[in-house]
């Protein structure tokens, strides 16, 4: 079927003067979808994969915080402080002998602290939160502290991945406000900034950059899969991320990139609406770019689905369509969509090295990022 189903099933219905074809037309899809057998699709928590880091911490519910070493040290100490140039080292926070494993609880109140462990013999190595605690943003990450092929590593607070910011409350625009924010790029379409547009602090307010997506046919092509092929969506999902934003929206992807060659931009936060797929697509490349290896980069592409949960409740919430019951589409056939399958990232990496030679080269020829642009990006977020 060329055309759009709904496109189709509408314009039959303004042509008629009536709801009867658009409800006809819908039994007879509703039952053909009935008698397909709904495609099964892996759990999401089952996609992840936990990046592999040397040490990781996390929040508990209490506020304290969790140290987790990927190895025992006969000697550990920690420290911390509000930003990676302000540890204190005067005094650990903890101290502990033939551990992997502290609890620590900070005095005084850091909106987002860092911390930096100091283990036997080894360098003092920093990290902070990965997944920050926001009240009304899904999916806020940080993606400092991995390491690259060639042993530097990510600043951390520098780059954050997210959804929207539409949701933010005051105590999430506070948070936004410490972390000294400078810039942030909307890679949403028109129509989803003019739905939700982001709530940004007042006070010492970023940059706000719209850099739209052209999603173009997408929409309707995953619709048709849903109604007509619901198995194949997860063969026009791996077509979204390379032929539609590899190839079609790589003007976007170069304006993105190029805006972390300039220090004055940075810390930035770059996103979507999910934070997943067209943010997920620029940070893979970016990571990429950095010298992060795959594994790696499919590992903080598949921490999306520790929120499908959130991306699903959105979309029950826009899926009260009458159409939608009518063809007999259930949110669950949409799971493809609203997951971050990492098969799927790798597929898009392969895809570029395989078109390209290598992300850098596509990056020059696509989005006119070239090896000076490189270098500052490089300079700016190693370390």
């Amino acid at each position: 079927m060329e055309e759009d189903v709904m496109g189709q099933m509408r314009r039959t219905m303004l042509i008629v003067g009536g709801a009867g074809i658009l409800i006809g037309a819908g039994r007879l899809l509703s039952s053909r979808r009935r008698r397909q057998r709904r495609a099964t699709y892996p759990i999401p928590a089952s996609l992840v994969i936990q990046p592999i880091e040397e040490a990781a911490i996390t929040r508990m519910a209490d506020g304290r915080f969790e140290l987790q070493l990927a190895q025992s040290a006969d000697q550990v100490r920690v420290y911390a402080g509000p930003s990676p140039d302000t540890i204190d080292r005067s005094q650990p926070v903890a101290e502990a002998a033939h551990t992997d494993h502290l609890i620590l609880n900070l005095a005084g109140d850091m909106a987002r602290p860092y911390f930096e462990i100091v283990r036997d013999q080894q360098p003092a190595l920093l990290i902070a939160e990965r997944i920050l605690p926001l009240e009304g943003i899904a999916n806020m990450r940080d993606i400092g502290g991995y390491r690259t092929e060639d042993g530097l590593r990510v600043r951390w607070g520098q780059v954050y991945r997210t959804g929207s910011l539409a949701g933010a409350t005051d105590a999430d625009l506070q948070l936004l406000t410490d972390l000294n924010i400078r810039l942030v790029c909307d890679l949403r379409t028109v129509d989803e900034v003019i739905s939700g547009p982001d709530r940004l602090p007042v006070n010492m307010a970023p940059v706000y950059r719209h850099l739209p997506v052209d999603t173009g046919a997408q929409t309707s092509r995953q619709m048709r899969a849903v109604l007509l092929n619901p198995s194949n969506l997860q063969a026009v999902m791996d077509e979204a991320y390379t032929y539609h934003m590899i190839e079609q929206n790589s003007a976007v992807i170069g304006e993105t990139l190029a805006a972390l060659a300039n220090p004055v931009n940075l810390p930035v936060i770059i996103h979507c609406t999910a934070g997943k797929d067209r943010t997920g697509i620029i940070i893979a490349l970016l990571l990429a770019l950095l010298g992060v290896p795959d594994e790696t980069i499919l590992a903080d592409y598949s921490l999306s689905n520790y929120y499908f949960a959130a991306f699903r409740d959105y979309i029950a919430s826009k899926f009260k369509q009458p159409q939608a019951f009518l063809m007999g589409i259930q949110v669950d056939d949409l799971q493809p969509l609203l997951t971050a399958n990492p098969e799927t990232m790798r597929r898009t990496l392969v895809y570029v090295r395989e078109n390209y030679g290598s992300v850098e080269h596509y990056l020059a020829q696509k989005a006119d990022i070239d090896a000076a642009t490189v270098a500052k990006i490089r300079d700016n977020l190693l370390v």
